[in-house]
Protein backbone atom coordinates (compact mmCIF):
# COMPACT_ATOMS: atom_id res chain seq x y z
CA UNK A 1 0.00 0.00 0.00
CA UNK A 2 1.42 3.52 -0.79
CA UNK A 3 0.75 7.20 -0.78
CA UNK A 4 0.62 9.04 -3.84
CA UNK A 5 -1.45 11.66 -2.72
CA UNK A 6 0.21 15.37 -1.41
CA UNK A 7 -1.06 14.64 2.14
CA UNK A 8 -0.65 12.13 4.71
CA UNK A 9 -2.60 9.25 5.77
CA UNK A 10 -2.83 8.85 9.17
CA UNK A 11 -4.47 5.15 10.88
CA UNK A 12 -4.80 4.10 7.20
CA UNK A 13 -7.30 0.78 7.68
CA UNK A 14 -5.64 -1.94 5.49
CA UNK A 15 -7.86 -5.04 5.51
CA UNK A 16 -8.19 -8.45 3.99
CA UNK A 17 -10.94 -10.89 4.43
CA UNK A 18 -9.28 -14.27 3.08
CA UNK A 19 -11.68 -16.72 1.32
CA UNK A 20 -12.48 -19.80 3.78
CA UNK A 21 -11.13 -21.91 1.20
CA UNK A 22 -7.41 -21.20 2.21
CA UNK A 23 -6.30 -23.03 5.45
CA UNK A 24 -4.01 -21.94 8.78
CA UNK A 25 -3.43 -18.09 7.21
CA UNK A 26 -0.55 -16.53 8.79
CA UNK A 27 0.41 -12.49 7.25
CA UNK A 28 3.88 -10.92 8.21
CA UNK A 29 4.58 -6.67 7.18
CA UNK A 30 7.44 -4.72 6.14
CA UNK A 31 7.60 -0.82 5.49
CA UNK A 32 9.88 1.27 3.69
CA UNK A 33 10.32 4.82 3.66
CA UNK A 34 9.10 7.05 6.56
CA UNK A 35 5.81 4.69 6.72
CA UNK A 36 4.84 3.15 9.90
CA UNK A 37 2.36 0.82 11.35
CA UNK A 38 0.57 1.02 14.63
CA UNK A 39 -1.08 -2.17 15.05
CA UNK A 40 -1.58 -5.72 13.40
CA UNK A 41 1.71 -6.15 11.64
CA UNK A 42 1.62 -9.53 11.89
CA UNK A 43 -0.85 -12.36 13.10
CA UNK A 44 -3.07 -15.19 12.11
CA UNK A 45 -6.75 -16.07 10.28
CA UNK A 46 -8.56 -14.96 7.68
CA UNK A 47 -9.70 -11.52 8.60
CA UNK A 48 -6.53 -9.52 8.22
CA UNK A 49 -6.92 -5.78 9.55
CA UNK A 50 -3.79 -3.67 10.15
CA UNK A 51 -3.69 0.00 10.65
CA UNK A 52 -0.90 2.53 9.31
CA UNK A 53 0.60 5.96 9.16
CA UNK A 54 1.22 6.20 5.09
CA UNK A 55 3.28 9.89 4.60
CA UNK A 56 2.79 11.12 0.80
CA UNK A 57 5.12 9.96 -1.38
CA UNK A 58 6.17 6.99 -3.32
CA UNK A 59 9.00 5.86 -1.46
CA UNK A 60 6.43 5.25 1.61
CA UNK A 61 4.91 1.95 1.68
CA UNK A 62 3.47 -0.74 3.86
CA UNK A 63 3.79 -4.57 2.53
CA UNK A 64 1.83 -7.26 3.70
CA UNK A 65 2.75 -10.92 2.93
CA UNK A 66 -0.31 -13.65 3.73
CA UNK A 67 0.88 -17.22 3.38
CA UNK A 68 -1.88 -20.25 3.77
CA UNK A 69 -3.04 -23.64 2.23
CA UNK A 70 -5.87 -24.12 -0.37
CA UNK A 71 -8.11 -26.43 1.33
CA UNK A 72 -7.45 -30.29 -0.10
CA UNK A 73 -10.65 -30.54 -1.31
CA UNK A 74 -11.08 -27.19 -3.07
CA UNK A 75 -11.38 -26.78 -6.67
CA UNK A 76 -12.44 -23.86 -8.20
CA UNK A 77 -11.75 -19.94 -8.47
CA UNK A 78 -10.26 -18.26 -5.57
CA UNK A 79 -11.27 -14.37 -5.33
CA UNK A 80 -9.63 -12.45 -3.06
CA UNK A 81 -9.51 -8.44 -2.41
CA UNK A 82 -7.57 -6.16 -0.04
CA UNK A 83 -8.69 -2.75 0.54
CA UNK A 84 -7.46 0.04 2.31
CA UNK A 85 -9.39 2.74 3.63
CA UNK A 86 -8.17 6.35 4.75
CA UNK A 87 -9.28 7.63 8.22
CA UNK A 88 -9.59 11.15 6.76
CA UNK A 89 -12.64 12.81 5.92
CA UNK A 90 -13.42 13.06 2.06
CA UNK A 91 -11.16 10.40 0.79
CA UNK A 92 -11.97 7.20 -1.01
CA UNK A 93 -11.02 3.47 -0.21
CA UNK A 94 -9.59 1.51 -3.03
CA UNK A 95 -9.43 -1.93 -3.64
CA UNK A 96 -7.49 -4.83 -5.43
CA UNK A 97 -8.66 -7.96 -6.24
CA UNK A 98 -6.56 -11.33 -7.49
CA UNK A 99 -8.54 -14.44 -8.75
CA UNK A 100 -6.68 -17.79 -8.57
CA UNK A 101 -7.20 -21.24 -10.30
CA UNK A 102 -6.91 -23.95 -8.02
CA UNK A 103 -7.13 -27.45 -9.59
CA UNK A 104 -7.59 -30.62 -7.13
CA UNK A 105 -4.75 -33.27 -8.62
CA UNK A 106 -4.20 -36.06 -5.87
CA UNK A 107 -1.51 -38.30 -6.41
CA UNK A 108 -2.83 -41.89 -5.05
CA UNK A 109 -0.51 -44.79 -4.70
CA UNK A 110 -2.03 -48.72 -4.59
CA UNK A 111 -0.12 -51.92 -3.66
CA UNK A 112 -1.38 -55.53 -3.29
CA UNK A 113 -0.14 -58.40 -1.69
CA UNK A 114 -0.61 -62.12 -1.81
CA UNK A 115 0.70 -65.51 -1.64
CA UNK A 116 3.70 -66.05 -3.57
CA UNK A 117 3.06 -69.94 -3.98
CA UNK A 118 0.17 -72.34 -3.14
CA UNK A 119 -1.35 -76.02 -4.06
CA UNK A 120 -4.00 -75.95 -6.23
CA UNK A 121 -7.48 -76.27 -4.79
CA UNK A 122 -6.63 -74.31 -2.47
CA UNK A 123 -8.23 -71.32 -0.97
CA UNK A 124 -6.24 -67.82 -1.94
CA UNK A 125 -6.24 -64.29 -0.36
CA UNK A 126 -5.04 -60.93 -1.99
CA UNK A 127 -4.88 -57.63 0.05
CA UNK A 128 -5.57 -54.13 -2.04
CA UNK A 129 -4.40 -50.74 -0.14
CA UNK A 130 -4.55 -47.46 -1.74
CA UNK A 131 -3.54 -44.08 0.48
CA UNK A 132 -3.90 -40.58 -1.16
CA UNK A 133 0.10 -38.71 0.16
CA UNK A 134 -0.50 -36.16 -2.02
CA UNK A 135 -2.03 -32.61 -0.65
CA UNK A 136 -5.45 -33.13 -2.83
CA UNK A 137 -8.24 -34.89 -1.67
CA UNK A 138 -9.19 -38.26 -4.34
CA UNK A 139 -12.79 -37.77 -5.27
CA UNK A 140 -15.11 -40.50 -6.77
CA UNK A 141 -11.44 -42.70 -6.77
CA UNK A 142 -12.24 -46.15 -9.17
CA UNK A 143 -10.44 -48.92 -7.72
CA UNK A 144 -10.40 -52.15 -10.01
CA UNK A 145 -9.53 -55.74 -10.02
CA UNK A 146 -9.83 -58.38 -12.42
CA UNK A 147 -9.11 -61.25 -10.47
CA UNK A 148 -7.63 -64.39 -12.79
CA UNK A 149 -10.65 -66.79 -14.09
CA UNK A 150 -8.69 -69.59 -13.05
CA UNK A 151 -9.72 -67.65 -9.36
CA UNK A 152 -13.16 -68.41 -8.29
CA UNK A 153 -13.40 -65.21 -5.64
CA UNK A 154 -16.00 -66.05 -3.42
CA UNK A 155 -16.10 -62.96 -1.22
CA UNK A 156 -14.23 -59.43 -1.29
CA UNK A 157 -14.85 -56.58 0.78
CA UNK A 158 -13.55 -53.18 1.46
CA UNK A 159 -12.34 -51.10 4.82
CA UNK A 160 -11.92 -47.40 4.59
CA UNK A 161 -9.99 -45.92 7.57
CA UNK A 162 -9.74 -42.54 8.75
CA UNK A 163 -11.58 -39.76 6.67
CA UNK A 164 -12.16 -42.19 3.88
CA UNK A 165 -15.38 -42.96 2.28
CA UNK A 166 -17.11 -46.01 0.21
CA UNK A 167 -19.50 -44.70 -2.30
CA UNK A 168 -22.07 -47.58 -2.49
CA UNK A 169 -21.21 -51.82 -1.70
CA UNK A 170 -18.43 -52.14 0.24
CA UNK A 171 -18.83 -55.80 -0.63
CA UNK A 172 -19.35 -58.35 -3.30
CA UNK A 173 -18.72 -61.48 -4.66
CA UNK A 174 -17.22 -62.47 -8.19
CA UNK A 175 -13.85 -61.49 -10.05
CA UNK A 176 -14.71 -58.23 -11.43
CA UNK A 177 -13.93 -56.01 -8.62
CA UNK A 178 -14.69 -52.21 -8.86
CA UNK A 179 -15.64 -49.85 -6.42
CA UNK A 180 -15.94 -45.97 -5.71
CA UNK A 181 -14.08 -44.37 -2.61
CA UNK A 182 -13.50 -40.75 -1.55
CA UNK A 183 -10.23 -40.98 -0.58
CA UNK A 184 -8.74 -37.50 1.52
CA UNK A 185 -5.05 -36.04 1.70
CA UNK A 186 -3.23 -37.53 4.38
CA UNK A 187 -1.51 -40.59 5.74
CA UNK A 188 -4.27 -41.96 8.51
CA UNK A 189 -6.64 -42.23 5.11
CA UNK A 190 -6.58 -45.48 3.05
CA UNK A 191 -8.63 -47.68 1.80
CA UNK A 192 -8.50 -51.36 2.07
CA UNK A 193 -9.98 -54.42 0.22
CA UNK A 194 -9.37 -58.31 1.10
CA UNK A 195 -10.32 -60.45 -1.67
CA UNK A 196 -10.99 -63.92 -0.42
CA UNK A 197 -11.12 -67.37 -3.64
CA UNK A 198 -10.33 -70.60 -4.49
CA UNK A 199 -7.41 -71.87 -7.17
CA UNK A 200 -9.26 -74.03 -9.69
CA UNK A 201 -7.90 -77.73 -8.89
CA UNK A 202 -7.75 -78.27 -12.56
CA UNK A 203 -4.85 -75.20 -12.62
CA UNK A 204 -0.88 -75.83 -12.72
CA UNK A 205 0.71 -72.89 -13.88
CA UNK A 206 1.79 -68.70 -12.82
CA UNK A 207 -0.91 -66.51 -11.69
CA UNK A 208 -0.91 -62.74 -11.78
CA UNK A 209 -2.80 -59.99 -10.63
CA UNK A 210 -2.69 -56.41 -10.17
CA UNK A 211 -5.43 -53.62 -9.34
CA UNK A 212 -5.65 -50.09 -10.38
CA UNK A 213 -6.67 -46.86 -8.99
CA UNK A 214 -7.92 -44.16 -11.21
CA UNK A 215 -8.89 -40.93 -9.86
CA UNK A 216 -12.08 -39.06 -11.25
CA UNK A 217 -10.22 -35.48 -11.21
CA UNK A 218 -8.73 -33.87 -14.74
CA UNK A 219 -4.99 -34.16 -15.39
CA UNK A 220 -4.56 -37.02 -12.96
CA UNK A 221 -3.39 -40.04 -13.68
CA UNK A 222 -4.33 -43.57 -12.60
CA UNK A 223 -1.98 -45.68 -10.69
CA UNK A 224 -1.29 -49.93 -10.89
CA UNK A 225 -0.28 -51.90 -7.96
CA UNK A 226 2.58 -54.03 -8.30
CA UNK A 227 1.99 -57.57 -9.99
CA UNK A 228 1.60 -60.30 -7.52
CA UNK A 229 2.62 -63.67 -9.16
CA UNK A 230 1.55 -67.26 -7.49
Amino acid sequence: VSNTGTSDALLAAISDAVPASIKNVSWTSSVSGTATITTGASGTGNAISVTANIPAGNANKVTLTIKGTVDASFSGSISNTAKATPAEAGTTEVSSTVTTTASRTPEVSISKTGPSALVSGQNISYTITVNNFSSSDAKALAITDQVPATVVVSSWSAQAAGAAVINGPASGTGNNISLNADLPAGAANSVTITINGRVSAAFSGTLTNTATATPAEPGTVAKTANAVTT
